[in-house]
């Protein structure tokens, strides 16, 4: 069963993350500043852009060895 996304549930997630001895606050602040440092890094973005060029070209091989 699916459960709706109500105010009050909305409410008590919130408070849930944000107060300060939540254990449940502790860790999404912890993942926060791991995908920080991690999305901040130096070349992340030139090594993303590099990846989809290269799944590109190999893409391009692929098709044109398929005519045959």
């Amino acid at each position: 069963m699916r459960e709706e996304f109500t105010r009050e549930n909305v409410y008590e997630t919130v408070k849930l993350v944000m107060d300060e001895g939540s254990e449940v606050g502790k860790q999404v602040r912890e993942n926060h500043h791991k995908w920080k440092k991690f999305l901040l890094s130096e070349g992340i973005e030139s090594s993303y852009i590099d990846c989809k060029i290269c799944a590109f070209d190999q893409g391009s091989i692929l098709r044109l060895f398929s005519d045959y």
